[in-house]
């Protein structure tokens, strides 16, 4: 039929555009004939550019506009139909084209990545469309395999990285676990990071595995906060955690007493409740412990007159002191803050101070002196003493009270001597003085009183009772019949009271008896001769200076009937008769009586005798 049937794809090939086909033509018959066929072969657009899919490895740490791969693109035709253009076809894809030049395509990434983060393959697909008529595309992928890098830092999982804080106590031993350690490096998924303390020279504290122990003692008081840096190693991005590791504080220290005064003076006359010291301590465990309480554990000298506050510390005097009784005080004062106790000692000196007043050596002084002592006589000595110990407490000075009444009779010198003073003394106006007499040693004053007994002198002369002494005595008076007793007094006493007396008398008929005046024997009165009789008795004491007073006597002679009256009768006789009643017959008679005072009363009694 003439018809040429392409018997092949053709390929367009620039420099063979033509076919050249020899044909021959046959008729029906035996006749042909030959000929050539020239074929010019057109470009046509039948060939989809190419480009070979591109797989790259691409660490997490690439940049967006990293070149991942320069593609060539190939394309059986040729001509116009060589220009192409390429676009991604995956959403959010990895790559991106950057450029076309011609047969040539730059691919760069699109994103970043995160290794980490589990981005691990990213296939990205590229349709790259020729210009030629019909337009033919293809396609291709691009895989971007994402290489782990170092890009991350570790992490640490224990301790927590926000608050990094351990807590121990002091009292912990070498081997104590504080706490546990972790940690992880993203770029290494899986495996534990070894944690290390890198600035744990010198400190207490170490790693051992995946644990933070104590290595050495602790102690709050000397440190009770460390600072550490724990460290997860990394070549790139080593990682460190700074963290607090807090020493609990224990009881384990005993409080320490502070400065104050060890050594106390005190005066015994300080009062009670005064406060004398404020024992004080300190407490390394710090204020977390509980206060500290004072107590006063011993003393040397039995019970203590002193008190401490338990929380104050502060001592203070409990009971009266008394120098003389005690002088010092060793105490032991204890502080305790509930666990642990210390001690120490306070030593209290109890100043001697005038608070005993001085005691006279006897309760009752007695002293001697003689009447009419001559001033500044020595009576005597006082003396006392004084509980006091202090020298200058127990210097005493005397003197005679305010008001007292021996003022003028004595004066007592300061060092106790008792001298006669100014005033006489006079046994007869007091035998004693009660003086009252004052010991005072500068701050205390003790009163006594002091007797002074006054011995009797011969001051005095006897004195008669009265100048006359008067008596009588009858003229027939017996030997030793009293007369008169003669009286006298001596204000001087004792031995000093006793006198002689003597009578100064011309008369024989008269002598002294003890204090009577007598009649002497062989003594004769006569009241005719001589009826009153003067006379002088003299009384003598009979100690020296031997003084003497006289007195007057007087004697009057009572006349007695001591002479019968003579009488002279009248010889005439009476007669009466035998019944003749009782008469009284007055004779004439003559009476002569030699005592004169019976003459007056006469009568004569006429004794008849009957004669029968």
């Amino acid at each position: 039929s003439g018809n040429v049937t392409l018997l092949r794809s053709l390929v367009f090939d620039p420099t063979n555009s033509t076919l050249s086909i020899p044909f021959t033509v046959l008729d029906d018959g035996d006749r042909s004939a030959t000929g050539t066929l020239t074929v010019l072969v057109m470009d046509y657009n039948n060939y989809a550019p190419q480009v070979d899919d591109v797989v790259r490895k691409v660490s997490e740490e690439a940049t967006v506009g990293t070149l991942i791969a320069t593609v060539t693109i190939t394309d059986g035709d040729f001509g116009s139909n060589g220009a192409f253009a390429m676009q991604v076809v995956t959403p959010n894809s990895a790559v991106r084209v950057a450029s076309v030049v011609n047969a040539t395509a730059t691919l760069v990434l699109n994103r970043t990545f995160d290794y980490d983060a589990g981005d691990r393959t990213f296939q990205t697909t590229i349709q790259v469309v020729d210009n030629g008529v019909p337009s033919l595309n293809s396609t291709f992928e691009v895989t971007v395999d994402i290489t782990n890098a170092n890009d991350s830092a570790p992490i640490f999982t224990q301790p927590d990285p926000a608050a990094c804080l351990f807590n121990v106590s002091e009292s912990a031993s070498v081997g104590a676990q504080l706490g546990q350690l972790a940690g992880y490096d993203p770029d290494m998924p899986g495996l534990a990071s070894q944690v290390l303390l890198v600035d744990g020279d010198n400190l207490p504290f170490g790693v051992v595995g995946n644990l933070l122990i104590v290595d050495g003692a602790l102690n709050y008081e000397a440190k009770s906060v460390f600072h550490v840096s724990l460290l997860i190693e990394d070549p790139r991005f080593p990682t460190s955690l700074a963290c607090q590791i807090n020493v609990l504080n224990e009881n384990d220290v005993a409080p320490v007493f502070g400065s104050f005064n060890r050594f106390l003076s005190v005066s015994e006359d300080t009062p009670v409740g005064t406060q004398i010291v404020t024992v004080n301590s300190t407490d390394a465990d710090g204020a977390s412990m509980p206060s500290p309480t004072y107590t006063l554990v011993t003393g040397t000298s039995g019970p203590l007159p002193f008190a401490i506050d338990t929380a104050s510390g502060i001592i203070t005097v409990n009971t009266t002191l008394d120098y003389e009784t005690a002088s010092a005080y060793v105490m032991t004062v204890l502080v305790s803050d509930g666990v642990q106790n210390a001690t120490t000692v306070v030593l209290i000196q109890v100043a001697d101070a005038n608070d005993v007043a001085p005691v006279f050596t006897t309760a009752s002084l007695t002293m001697a002196t003689q009447e009419n002592a001559d001033q500044g006589d020595v009576i005597g000595v006082l003396e006392a003493t004084d509980g006091d110990t202090a020298p200058e407490n127990t210097q005493i000075t005397f003197a005679l009270a305010s008001g007292s009444v021996c003022q003028g009779s004595i004066v007592i010198a300061s060092n106790g001597t008792v001298y006669a003073g100014t005033t006489v003394i006079d046994f007869e106006t007091n035998q004693t003085l009660s003086c009252k007499v004052e010991a005072f040693d500068g701050a205390q004053t003790t009163s006594n009183v002091v007797t002074i007994e006054v011995s009797d002198q011969n001051d005095n002369a006897p004195l008669f009772t009265q100048g006359l002494f008067s008596g009588s005595v009858a003229e027939d008076a017996s030997q030793g019949e009293q007369i008169l007793i003669l009286s006298f007094a001596d204000q001087d006493e004792f031995e000093f009271a006793q006198s002689n007396l003597t009578l100064l008398s011309p008369y024989p008929q008269f002598q002294l008896s003890g204090y009577n005046l007598v009649v002497a024997p062989g003594a004769r009165f006569e009241f005719n001769n001589q009826s009153l009789f003067d006379m002088t008795v003299f009384v003598t004491n009979t100690a020296p200076p031997f003084f003497s007073t006289n007195a007057s006597l007087r004697v009057t002679v009572i006349d007695k009937n001591t002479h019968a009256p003579q009488v002279t009768l009248d010889t005439t006789a009476l007669s009466l008769t035998e019944a003749q009643a009782p008469i009284q017959v007055f004779p004439n008679v003559s009476i002569v009586d030699a005592d004169p005072m019976h003459q007056t009363l006469k009568q004569v009694f006429v004794v008849l005798q009957r004669v029968d």
